[in-house]
């Protein structure tokens, strides 16, 4: 009855029998089949997005992970993101995990991101930072705001070099977008390419993993934490994302500028303008 809502190539075929047997117990619990399958497509999810995490990695790291997946790559609103994480904590509960600690209002309290003073820091790291790999990554995220998503699929070909100016097109959530790229991150693009004699126009992916796949979110989001310890900060690629999009937003830019820099849709642009404000009164 349930195994089209849960079929998916991505999860092993032991993890499918769990979640059949999860929903089973469900059923028994009460629960109505509307909820039953909420619960497990919302589960569903997960253990893909957990598919990607280090096993070196706390179950509550990866749920945080995962908070953050869902409102930076997914744009979930914090009640949506609340019912997925009960459902989660549900199925973990059923697992066996029933200490998991996990406080979503805590996540979507508050909108992180760098001051000038610690933007200075982050720059003077990747600075320092000796792989050519870390740099441009790092880099890349903060002056451009592109997404992890965004950026483990990116192209060769989606680096334009030019004489005067070069530019990424990135294809996300909104369509494909162009991005001005600032002297030192050209620079560090055009390093890395040709260390790994990778040439403009080629398909293949920017920053592969060493099988020559997609990075997952969870090494990009430890690149990123590896340049902020250099610093003595704990940052995430969220939050160099975050610091983007308010200095685009500081600089006064018009609204439908931002929404096309930074590939958000204007609603959700609102909110992110009004969390900004919201920490910056705290």
């Amino acid at each position: 009855m349930y195994r089209s809502v849960i079929a998916n190539n991505s999860l092993p075929p032991v993890i499918v029998d769990d979640l059949l047997l999860y929903a089973s117990y469900l059923r028994a619990s009460g629960q109505t089949e509307l909820t039953v399958r909420a619960y497990l497509s919302r589960v569903k999810l997960f253990l893909q997005f957990s598919q990607h995490c280090s096993i070196h990695r706390s179950l509550e790291e990866t749920v945080e992970l995962f908070i953050e997946y869902l409102q930076d790559e997914l744009g979930y609103r914090p009640a949506s993101i609340r019912n997925n994480i009960t459902a989660v904590k549900n199925f973990l509960k059923y697992a066996g995990h029933a200490n998991l600690n996990i406080t979503v209002a805590n996540a979507q309290s508050k909108t992180p991101m760098l001051d000038n003073h610690q933007e200075k820091l982050i720059v003077e790291a990747i600075q320092r930072t000796k792989s050519i790999k870390f740099k441009t990554l790092t880099m890349l995220i903060l002056s451009t705001g592109i997404r992890v998503g965004e950026l483990r699929s990116l192209r060769c070909s989606c680096v334009k070099f030019g004489v005067e100016n070069s530019f990424l097109e990135i294809d996300g959530k909104q369509g494909v977008r162009v991005m001005p790229l600032c002297a030192e991150t050209t620079l560090l693009l055009l390093e890395w390419m040709s260390v790994n004699d990778r040439k403009e126009g080629d398909d293949s992916l920017l920053f592969p993993n060493r099988r020559g796949e997609m990075m997952s979110y969870i090494a990009i989001d430890g690149i990123v934490k590896a340049v902020g310890r250099q610093a003595r900060l704990n940052v995430c690629a969220r939050m160099l994302r975050n610091t983007f999009i308010n200095r685009v937003l500081q600089s006064g830019a018009d609204a439908s500028l931002v929404v096309r820099l930074t590939g958000c849709t204007a609603d959700s642009l609102a909110r992110l303008r009004a969390r900004f404000s919201s920490n910056a009164g705290n």
